[in-house]
């Protein structure tokens, strides 16, 4: 996913020349354990998406910016309780 990884090092490129403070938000990448209770709920995911997590596993909770378009990366524990929350809504 050699692509997945350019594209978010051109991200980050972005942000480190205009807005530096938002690279702090980032979370250190996933490791494998980290994608289990995620996999629970979403047994097939892309592998583009485990490459974007291996790199940056979300971001803090400080999302005053976040990197999509002003919307933060979720942790993968907040991917979970947010469906958990979304589910219970929706049942």
């Amino acid at each position: 996913m050699a692509y997945v990884e350019k594209t978010w090092s051109g991200i980050k490129d972005w942000f480190k020349t205009n807005r530096p403070e938002v690279l702090e938000t980032l979370n250190v990448g996933a490791q494998p354990a980290d994608f289990a209770a995620l996999e629970q709920y979403f047994p097939r995911l892309p592998a583009e998406f485990y490459t974007l997590y291996h790199l940056n596993n979300g971001q803090t909770n400080t999302f005053e910016t976040g990197v999509f378009l002003g919307l933060p990366m979720l942790p993968l524990e907040r991917v979970v309780q947010e469906w958990q929350a979304n589910r219970e809504v929706i049942e």
